[in-house]
């Protein structure tokens, strides 16, 4: 996520890849008054190289007040989306994510608790 262009500060209008190593960035700018949740990273298989994978966030869409899921190829974030899914209405920006490695239990994921109504 990246303030770039937001009049607003923690508004994020953008999903940005910042390699440390070489300094490249890889930024995708989203239209005006459009704002991303936090990214989540998922790799493309088990054993897949780093960085091998997809960025998936939420984007609320100003224009027409829905939301809809971008994934992204991590290595071109700029590029054509892999998919996007239109939300039929507006879906929270505030929501969180969470990282686990591949070798996490189940039960120590953070809503395994909860139960289905």
């Amino acid at each position: 996520m990246a303030d770039i262009n937001c009049k607003f500060p923690m508004m994020h209008d953008a999903i940005a890849h910042i390699d440390l190593a070489t300094g490249k960035r890889d930024v995708r700018m989203l239209d005006s008054g459009d704002v991303a949740s936090e990214p989540v990273f998922v790799p493309r298989s088990a054993s897949a190289l780093e960085g091998e994978g997809y960025i998936i966030a939420l984007v609320y869409r100003a224009a027409n007040g829905t939301s809809e899921l971008l994934i992204l190829d991590a290595q071109d974030i700029a590029g054509e989306p892999a998919a996007v899914l239109k939300l039929p209405r507006r879906v929270c920006r505030a929501v969180r994510t969470a990282t686990l490695s591949p070798d996490s239990s189940s039960s120590r994921l953070p809503f395994a608790s909860l139960t289905k109504r």
